[in-house]
Order: structure tokens, then sequence, then C-alpha cells
């Protein structure tokens, strides 16, 4: 009778031992729980891009792929005339290949940009979709430069009235315009959205941050001994 009482004594301490401690695990287990949720709460949700840039800018890249290929067939040419900047019969197909080898390169950028804008506004503000916006902008600038001001820039020296290798008019001009406008225009917009907030208030300091930037990317590329 003793050892039972003993043991019915240790079953008892043991239950009260277990009863005294499980609420505080559920108490544990409930605030973690609480603790979880609020964090959840608190974090702020991803800002995503409309769905329609993903799209765009697939299509901006065909744009500019096919602005660039025109331009590099009518410009690169294997019958021009002596004095002309290609004057050799190898250059149609050497000249040609190796100037369209950037379509790859084309491809690859607006395939990035494209796939980042289908996730977040904080993954097109990445340093590498905010280069590639950049690049862009400059490329779209520079090559509306070259199809607006060819016949100057391609001038034969002493011709009078005006000669020049190369010059864009009518539907092939305004075309070739409209793709390297879109090019520059959207990489430009999708640049400036993807800012951080409180720099996108303030877009007197754009050059600079855009200056810091290139300088950067610049020192990048040197040793680093």
């Amino acid at each position: 009778f003793t050892r039972m009482a003993k043991c019915t004594g240790v079953l008892l301490l043991a239950v009260a031992c277990t009863a005294m401690h499980a609420p505080g695990s559920r108490q544990l287990l409930s605030a973690t729980r609480r603790n979880e949720e609020n964090l959840l709460a608190a974090k702020k949700p991803l800002d995503k891009p409309p769905r329609l840039l993903q799209p765009l800018f697939g299509a901006v890249g065909l744009a500019t792929g096919a602005a660039w290929t025109t331009v590099v067939l009518t410009t690169i040419r294997s019958n021009q005339p002596l004095g002309a900047m290609m004057p050799s019969s190898t250059h149609g197909v050497f000249a040609r290949t190796s100037v369209l080898s950037a379509l790859p390169l084309i491809a690859s950028c607006y395939s990035t940009l494209a796939t980042a804008s289908a996730d977040s506004w904080e993954r097109l503000g990445s340093p590498t979709c905010r280069r590639i916006n950049l690049a862009l902008v400059a490329a779209g600038l520079g090559s509306l430069l070259w199809v607006g001001f060819a016949p100057l820039i391609t001038q034969i020296p002493g011709s009078s009235p005006l000669v020049s290798h190369q010059s864009y008019s009518g539907l092939q001009r305004a075309a070739l315009l409209g793709a390297y406008g879109s090019t520059a225009a959207l990489s430009a917009a999708v640049w400036a959205r993807s800012l951080p907030e409180e720099a996108r208030r303030k877009p007197l300091s754009w050059p600079g941050r855009v200056a810091d930037g290139v300088a950067q990317s610049l020192v990048s590329l040197g040793s680093s001994r």
C-alpha cells in the first residue's frame, strides 16, 4: 500500500508539473504565431509593374532589332563608288556579319528587362537593370541622331550640292525614328520609375546619379591592383 501510495504521489506530481508548464508552452507558441503574423502584416507588399510593361519591352526590343538590321543593311554595301565608306566587295558579307552580331546583345538586354518587369519594381531597380536601361537610352538617342542627321554625318567632302553616303527619307525614316525613339523613351521612363522614392522626388539630382553610375562602371572595368 505504501509503495502504491508513493507511485501515485509521483504520478500526481508529474501531472501537476505538466499542467504547470503546458499553459506556458501554449502561450509561447501562440505568441510566436502572433509575431509571425505581425511580421507578415508589417512587410510591405512588392510593388508590381503594370502587366503591359513586359510585352511592351518585347515589342520595343523587336522594333530596335529590326531598326538596327535595317541600318546595317542599308549603310554597309559592297557596291559603293570609289571614295565611299566601304569601297570593297568583301564588306557586304563580313562587315554586315560582324555588326549584326550585336543582335544577340540587344535580345539579351530586352529579355532581362522583360523578365524583371514581370516580377517587381524592386527588381527593375537593381543596378543591372538600371544600367541596361541607361545604356538603351544612350543607344536610342545616338541612333536617333544618326538617322536624323545621316546626310550631314556621311557627307562627301567638297560635294556641292550635298552628296552623302547615306540618307533616310519617307516611311523608312519615320519607322527608324519611331523605333529608336520608343527605345529611349521606354527605358528612360522605366529607369526613372525604378529609382528609390526619395530620389524620384528630386529630378534635378538625376544627372548626378547618372554621372556617378557611369563613373563607377568605368572604374570597375579597371584593374583592382
